[in-house]
């Protein structure tokens, strides 16, 4: 049938819809490529979080023979000889505690998910109503 029509320079509506199409289709193959990387890092994150640190036996096991109790209840640390709580101000120095736990990111495959069904519903609602507005009213 397309073989019997003359060729033309122009674009034509069937053009405009069909390029329009192509696009939606690959948009949502991407947002679907998107939305499982997203849901395997949020797996793979849950699955290491669960994972025992290595070492950890090794470091609570040094620091229970490095602290003793003292007759208050109060661990103390030994140092050479003297016997110093670890409560105690004249000896203590502020460190900040580093935290290398991801932050969590409102970004996450349920949420873009719930985000492109509304986007690419509304938008190809949208497309319609244009499409359709201005090929049939001319």
């Amino acid at each position: 049938m397309q073989h019997r029509l003359p060729r033309v320079s122009y674009i034509k509506a069937v053009d405009v819809w069909l390029t329009t199409c192509l696009i939606f289709v690959v948009t949502s193959m991407l947002e679907y490529a998107v939305a499982n990387m997203l849901l395997q890092r949020t797996a793979r994150q849950k699955e290491k979080a669960a994972r025992p640190e290595p070492n950890s036996n090794i470091l609570k096991a040094f620091q229970s023979s490095a602290c003793e109790k003292n007759v208050n209840g109060v661990p103390t640390a030994i140092l050479g000889a003297e016997i110093i709580p670890l409560t105690s101000k004249k000896h203590h120095v502020d460190m900040p505690t580093l935290d290398f736990t991801p932050l969590e990111s409102k970004w996450n495959a349920d949420n873009l998910d719930r985000a492109s069904r509304v986007i690419f519903t509304s938008a190809f609602a949208i497309f319609n109503a244009v499409y359709w507005c201005a090929y049939l009213l001319n």
